[in-house]
């Protein structure tokens, strides 16, 4: 309706260009992102005023298709343009700090918030207000100070929750999300992406709906849910190659940690060629996120020279933005410390650790996780264990075996029995296979024994059922199923009826009950 509107609005009437920005952000919405950038570019050359151009540009950029780089870019090219009105510019200002809080290296990313902060007050703009808020949040957060950035989070989420349906607002629950997530606070974090993802659904905001598959990916991971992981994520658009975007980067860590955990050699490959890719292209923040990867990636195959060399940069251990990766980042970092014997790299985690227990009272996960790190800094046996004991009733259930590994390789065989049966229980098998080597050496036997599958609930889904379920939870018909993941319409069938009886469920209305229920 607003394509035809604009087809039949001259293009000298006054509205034209807030038509053509709206109609680029409903074609956004709706993942037409190609349609969208036409439409949008073919209107910039014929722009009839600053303010037209400044409001297609607001529009015209997304998080799942464009690079930080090139969403600043347009924010910097709007303001420099005069006479534009009071909001718009407050938008601007709003989107390039939060632009800046993933691509700022020399600390403009604060100063760029507080404008911001300020231009939303002075209008009263709440698209503004909000995004100043996820800025200043993540600035606390990547200080060490989460529990304050989940209060203000919790201030921009309620803020969205009064007002129209527009990206700020999803964006605002996904990072209450991540933060929720990073403080081990798992079943929270689980009901906001359950609820995001159907008022998603409801709206028709397909868009959205991309975005919180893969903050489900993050939570998956961080809850020791790999395959679920890996089904979300696999289910969605391939990456963009307009170059590495939010979504690309976010794909990368946690198809990385999968593929790590779950020992799948190809998938860890294809990782690490995206990341060596994004740290030549990147942003400061891709960069920081591609590192861990590669890093990682050594380590997995015993390569503490090559890990000490991808973590050996300047790249920030502990920042912006915060997710449970950044403590899984902290923790390899302290092993390759150790093992290779650097003294910067070392002080870096130090540092880290510092940040992690800056806040009072200190958040139980982030001083389980200093503790952890000094304990392998240290080779502290006795702190080894206290981590693994501090973990155990964690919503972190692959962080406790790596303490429990940790502190078995140190004092004790029966961490090492834990760490094993914890690592099998969650599909790590590189990591299960690791810790029977380990326990060999002190003359215990282990073996991997194949779980049987459930025969109900989700947990006897197998992977190709999991993401045509993901993707039919997400909206999509049998036909789009087929067409994204390459099936055809009588295998999206089967499956679909396959995993309803599992689920002991009839219709699409009822698998929309169990994801929320589940998640």
């Amino acid at each position: 309706m607003s394509k035809r509107a604009l087809e039949l609005l001259p293009a000298q009437d006054p509205d034209h260009g807030s038509l053509v920005a709206e109609t680029v952000g409903l074609l956004n919405r709706a993942s037409r992102y190609g349609e969208a950038e036409e439409l949008a570019v073919a209107a910039l050359t014929e722009a009839a005023s600053p303010e037209e151009e400044a409001e297609i540009r607001l529009r015209l950029q997304t998080p799942n298709v464009h690079s930080t780089q090139r969403r600043v870019e347009e924010n910097r090219r709007a303001l420099e343009l005069g006479r534009i009105n009071e909001v718009t510019r407050a938008r601007h200002l709003a989107w390039l700090a939060y632009g800046l809080m993933t691509d700022d290296e020399h600390g403009q990313h604060h100063g760029a918030a507080n404008e911001a902060a300020a231009a939303a007050a002075k209008t009263g703009d709440p698209e503004s207000e909000i995004l100043a808020d996820i800025v200043l949040a993540q600035i606390d957060a990547g200080n060490g100070y989460a529990g304050r950035a989940l209060r203000r989070l919790e201030k921009a989420c309620a803020l969205a929750s009064a007002g129209d349906a527009i990206a700020a607002h999803d964006l605002a629950a996904m990072h209450y999300v991540l933060v929720l997530a990073a403080v081990g606070r798992l079943d929270d974090a689980v009901a906001r992406v359950a609820d995001g993802t159907e008022r998603a659904r409801r709206e028709g905001n397909a868009m959205a709906l991309d975005l919180w598959a893969y903050i489900a990916g993050v939570v998956h991971v961080a809850a020791g849910r790999l395959s679920a992981a890996r089904a979300a994520i696999e289910s969605l658009p391939p990456p963009q190659p307009t170059g590495a975007t939010d979504a690309d980067i976010v794909r990368m860590m946690i198809l990385a940690e999968v593929a790590v955990h779950a020992d799948d050699r190809n998938l860890l490959q294809q990782m690490v060629n995206d990341a060596r890719h994004a740290c030549s292209t990147g942003s400061y923040y891709v960069r920081r996120v591609a590192t861990h990867v590669l890093a990682l990636a050594a380590w997995q195959r015993d390569d503490v020279h090559d890990a000490m060399r991808w973590l050996g940069s300047d790249i920030t251990l502990f920042g912006t933005p915060l997710t449970p990766q950044v403590l899984d980042l902290v923790i390899l970092a302290a092993r390759v410390a150790s093992a290779a014997g650097d003294a910067g790299l070392r002080a870096r985690v130090l540092q880290a650790i510092e940040v992690l227990e800056r806040e009072q009272p200190v958040i139980p996960l982030f001083a389980g996780v200093a503790g952890y790190a000094r304990g392998i800094l240290e080779r502290d046996a006795a702190a080894l264990v206290a981590a693994a004991d501090a973990f155990h009733s964690s919503s972190r259930p692959l962080l406790y075996a790596a303490a429990a590994e940790d502190a078995g390789g140190e004092l004790a065989v029966d961490q090492l029995n834990a760490a094993f049966d914890t690592y099998t229980r969650h599909e790590a098998l590189a990591d299960a296979r690791r810790v029977g080597r380990e326990l060999r050496r002190f003359g215990v036997e282990r073996r991997i024994v194949s779980q049987p599958r459930a025969k109900t609930g989700w947990d006897s889904l197998t992977d190709s059922e999991l993401k045509v379920v993901n993707l039919i939870a997400r909206g999509a018909t049998n036909r789009d199923v087929a067409a994204q993941l390459h099936l055809s319409p009588h295998t999206v069938k089967t499956h679909v009826r396959n995993a309803f009886a599992k689920l002991g469920i009839t219709s699409r209305a009822q698998l929309a009950q169990v994801v929320r229920g589940s998640e």
